[in-house]
């Protein structure tokens, strides 16, 4: 059995095995491996260059290439997932069949994905591994500990022998390989004994290298907590209270309560390593500056003027505090307003291929047939997502008033791209594409910006290319009037160029599954000769497409 068949088990006939924290250092020393190791994605490549969100607009009459900027260069996305303590219905393996539990799928503007919850130490549940890594985002656990309790769990690991605390580490590097996580969020919220705080940083220095032996790429971030003189008093800016810690380990998520000017104190204190001071945003708005909620993006905002990277806390705000039935157009709405502070990335490396499913279903499709009628829910599932931010209506239509309700809110989906969860060709879900409502583009051809991506091709590859589309109303075919469009760099034919692949297209082979509705359209790019690069995707609709659903997408070497 591969992985994906793994990762396709039915959570009602198959394995209902459970992720779970370890709560003491006993256990953390007694871990052993499972005998039967779940199934996890290695880390995807993602695009070398990122690009700034305002790139990324949901339609437009023009398709010009995006600037790119070098991603070592720019400010850093981290969100710390923390819903009701964690280990929710996202703890079994294999997934649930409560298909309304929260889903994350704005992956294309992040960086680091923390799994957060208040027990010692948190492993991140594998749903949530393979969905970041599918994208090339790191995921990182959780070591905190607490009040008086936490305390003494850290004293139990400070006050033994160097030997022991040389094998604590040794575990959480264990841990971390076993369980395919990219590192860990270090929380010290208790006060630590004067004495023990060498010992602290030099616990913190020793498994900061560890990891970067075992596991290159790997991130250990202190959060702001506990000063060189151990007392529990957040700083909210990078200084000398805390540099310490800082110095030791790969970047700091600042609390939440901050000021501009303790900002630009922490880039004086960074120096050249500024990007990896990581500035507390809380969602709930908790003393937040600019309150949280909707707008979340004021303190962001803040943080992106001073050229720091941004910690969103408790991104699932939206999930927690909103009636369900509204959470898709709300959650597109929240990350609508983050997009343009945000630096993109997208998928690198062929084969790529995408259903557009968000890990989700009231039934579970496959070649656009009904494979069960059982709803599901297993972010392992979950299929490449667009990079753009899908559009909504106004922000402007949402109730006033308290940042936080339960209200029924009348926001819907006036954009021209949506997950569309009523149909699929493979999973829970596809792409709804329409023409634009809001604006005035009648007899243009309107191009739809999917992913932003670098995909190499050689000298003497072909390509093979297929997508499957379908019309959105019953029983109307789909409508011809669409092509898949591809932005190729190709510096020996003099730069950019794009190609269009659609009903038109020579050589194009089509076939309709009439059960289904849903039409299949395949391509194959003969070999050129030289080297060229794919780095956009688009879909065009010609005037008279104005409402299809986008099932697969598929571009690989031939």
């Amino acid at each position: 059995m591969d992985m994906y068949e793994e990762l396709c088990k039915s959570p009602c006939k198959g394995d209902c095995t459970e992720c779970v924290p370890l709560l003491s250092v006993q256990e953390v020393l007694e871990w052993r491996p499972d005998e039967r190791p779940w199934p996890l994605r290695p880390l995807s490549p993602r695009t070398a260059c990122s690009s700034v969100g305002t790139s990324h607009l949901c339609h437009q009459t023009q398709w010009r290439p995006t600037k790119l900027l070098d991603r070592r260069t720019v400010p850093r996305t981290l969100v710390c997932h923390d819903m009701k303590g964690g280990y929710l219905d996202d703890r079994f393996v294999y997934g649930s069949d409560n298909h309304a539990d929260y889903r994350f799928f704005h992956w294309a503007g992040v960086d680091i994905f923390v799994y957060f919850s208040h027990k010692f130490v948190t492993i991140a549940p594998p749903v949530w591994v393979n969905a970041a890594h599918l994208h090339g985002v790191l995921i990182l656990g959780t070591v905190i500990t607490e009040w008086d309790s936490g305390k003494k769990l850290l004293e139990e690991v400070l006050h033994g022998s160097k030997e022991k605390r040389s094998q604590f580490v040794h575990q959480l590097v264990s841990i971390c390989k076993h369980y395919g996580m990219d590192g860990w969020l270090i929380n010290v919220e208790n006060k630590v004994e004067p004495k023990d705080v060498v010992v602290l940083k030099e616990l913190l220095e020793e498994l900061t290298a560890a990891m970067h032996r075992e596991i290159s790429h790997s991130q250990v971030i202190w959060y702001d907590s506990v000063t060189r003189d151990g007392s529990l008093k957040w700083q909210n800016e990078l200084n000398a209270e805390n540099k310490l810690f800082f110095d030791v380990c790969d970047g700091i998520f600042l609390n939440y309560v901050w000021k501009e000017d303790g900002l630009a104190r922490s880039i004086r204190q960074a120096g050249v390593r500024a990007l990896d001071v990581y500035v507390g945003v809380d969602v709930f708005g908790r003393n937040c500056y600019g309150g949280g909620g909707f707008n979340t993006s004021a303190a962001v905002e803040k943080a992106r003027a001073q050229g720091l990277s941004v910690a969103l806390f408790a991104q699932g705000w939206v999930h927690e505090c909103w009636a369900l039935e509204n959470f898709t157009p709300l959650e597109y709405t929240f990350w609508r307003k983050l997009w343009p502070l945000l630096h993109v990335h997208g998928p690198s490396g062929l084969p790529f291929d995408t259903s557009f499913c968000q890990g989700y279903g009231e039934r579970k499709y496959k070649r656009g047939k009904v494979e069960s009628e059982q709803p599901w829910h297993n972010l392992s599932l979950q299929m490449p997502q667009p990079c753009l931010p899908i559009c909504v209506e106004d922000a402007s239509q949402l109730p006033k008033g308290d940042a936080v309700s339960k209200e029924k809110v009348t926001t819907k989906f006036s954009g021209c791209v949506q997950h569309w969860p009523k149909d699929a060709y493979h999973g829970g879900g596809c792409l709804r594409l329409q023409r634009p409502t809001n604006i005035e583009v009648f007899g243009q051809r309107i191009y739809h910006k999917l992913f932003f991506c670098s995909f190499h091709v050689g000298e003497q590859d072909a390509l093979c290319i297929s997508y499957a589309i379908k019309s959105s109303q019953e029983g109307k075919e789909a409508p011809k009037d669409l092509a898949l469009g591809l932005l190729f760099l190709d510096t020996a034919a003099g730069g950019y160029r794009d190609e269009y692949f659609g009903v038109e297209t020579k050589g194009m082979k089509e076939s309709l599954d009439e059960k289904t509705g849903w039409k299949l359209r395949n391509y194959v790019v003969p070999a050129r000769g030289r080297r060229y690069k794919i780095t956009e995707i688009c879909v065009a609709l010609d005037p008279n497409a104005t409402d299809v659903l986008l099932g697969w997408l598929s571009i690989c070497l031939y």
